[in-house]
């Protein structure tokens, strides 16, 4: 290897990226494919993330109100770190755009963990028991075996440690489960919520590519 490169990216930074017997060399082209992998995942992430944000936000929205993320409903059993990450967003808002933030504008702004944190028992009495079905109404086209709280809950988490690892820069070539498993359950989510979503976005996914052409690396 270019003790060039190596130097730059340090022996400790490729390791994990080695298998036994393996030279430096490979480890730094399965470091590339890692790299390559993270990039193709990112369409995916993001209408999974976006999707889920409409979808959730529609349906509270139903129950109740259209400014709901500006006064928390009490039902809704919002945790005091929750409360206080949206209030300091309004704050956020207020001084950089100079008006009081608008609901769309504090929606805009809430992390990936906000929207999955919702499919955790504590929301069962104050959003899942309340209205019309409302993961029916999130989820229209999901299988009824995969949609329960409890599973959706348990592959959002999943979705959400890949898509922390590559925030990250760790390693997820060779994670469980798979990222290719993963990316997986993302399009069923994703498909779950939109069938015209998922057309869409398997016109511009590569993922399948750049994982079966980085496990010839040798």
């Amino acid at each position: 290897m270019n003790p060039e490169l190596e130097q730059y990216f340090s022996p400790s930074r490729l390791a994990p990226y080695l298998l036994p017997g393996e030279t430096a060399d490979v480890a730094f082209a399965r470091y590339q494919w890692n790299l390559r992998l993270a990039e193709s995942l990112l369409p995916s992430l993001n209408y999974l993330e976006v999707g889920l944000r409409n979808s959730l936000n529609r349906v509270i929205t139903s129950i109740y109100g259209a400014d709901w993320l500006l006064a928390i409903p009490r039902k809704l059993d919002f945790s005091f770190e929750d409360l206080r990450n949206v209030d300091n967003l309004k704050i956020d808002i207020q001084a950089t755009k100079g008006y009081p933030a608008k609901h769309d504008d504090v929606l805009a702004r809430l992390g990936f963990g906000f929207w999955v944190a919702f499919f955790h028992k504590r929301y069962i009495s104050g959003l899942w028991s309340r209205g019309k079905n409302p993961l029916v109404s999130v989820f229209p086209n999901m299988a009824p075996a995969l949609r329960t709280r409890e599973l959706v809950f348990a592959r959002l988490r999943t979705i959400k440690a890949l898509r922390n690892r590559i925030a990250h820069h760790e390693p997820i070539w060779k994670m469980t489960p798979t990222v290719d498993e993963v990316h997986r359950t993302c399009l069923e989510i994703v498909r779950g919520m939109s069938l015209a979503a998922a057309q869409e976005f398997a016109k511009i996914d590569r993922f399948a590519q750049v994982y079966v052409a980085g496990l010839a690396v040798k």
